[in-house]
């Protein structure tokens, strides 16, 4: 599924902008899911976009600093994040459309269920399923 995106949505100031009106337009079965982790995962994601500031995630999302920790962590592992810097290019076409395959992917590596890294020879990254996913 592909959607155009509005950039006032990565943006919006607080998470009740963020969550229902674009996670919800993503995946219209997330309705009614705000605690799950894969849901929270998401919104952490999004929220980066704001920065990927340890401090700022938890005050922006409200979210446990250590779920918040883990998931910053792996994105940084992952070289999507850096302390200042978050790569969400993936994420849309050329033409600006949402790729919800790519963000869905992130959302995976960032829960531990995927490994991602850049594949410099080949200019593209590689994912994969991740051994000891749950830890």
């Amino acid at each position: 599924m592909t959607m155009q995106w509005e950039t006032k949505d990565l943006y919006a100031q607080n998470r009740s902008e963020i969550c229902p009106t674009t996670l919800e337009d993503l995946d219209p079965t997330l309705k009614g899911r705000e605690i799950d982790d894969d849901y929270r995962t998401a919104v952490v994601l999004l929220a980066a976009l704001k920065g990927p500031d340890l401090k700022t995630l938890v005050e922006f999302t409200g979210f446990d600093r250590a779920f918040i920790a883990k998931i910053r962590s792996r994105m940084m592992d992952a070289e999507t994040w850096t302390d200042v810097y978050v790569s969400c290019d993936h994420w849309f076409s050329a033409n600006g459309d949402f790729e919800g395959v790519a963000f869905w992917s992130d959302v995976l590596v960032a829960e531990g269920l995927l490994g991602r890294k850049w594949m410099k020879d080949e200019g593209y990254c590689r994912y994969w399923t991740r051994k000891n996913a749950a830890e």
